[in-house]
């Protein structure tokens, strides 16, 4: 179980933080170390996070929201990456 953000996450870099901790503290595969990589570069942030101004200090403890199975998880994970890569193309 995997402490997961709501579905409606909102664009910052809050959820990218949070989900770039749960795959470094509970996923060991070489896959998984290449997503989690890929969610740590500096581009990566650039293009996920809704502004520069956004800081790490206006963020909910990540271990507050409630926990839900891997599945769950990963779909939101995509949802987040799919809308950033919505408002690249638009």
């Amino acid at each position: 179980m995997l402490n997961t953000l709501p579905q409606n996450i909102e664009d910052s870099c809050c959820p990218l933080k949070c989900f770039q901790d749960n795959l470094k503290s509970h996923f060991n595969s070489k896959d998984i170390k290449r997503l989690s990589n890929s969610l740590n570069s500096t581009i990566t942030a650039t293009h996920l996070c809704s502004s520069g101004n956004d800081t790490m200090l206006q963020c909910t403890d990540c271990d507050s929201h409630p926990r839900e199975n891997a599945g769950i998880f990963f779909k939101r994970l995509e949802s987040f990456v799919e809308k950033a890569i919505s408002r690249l193309i638009e």
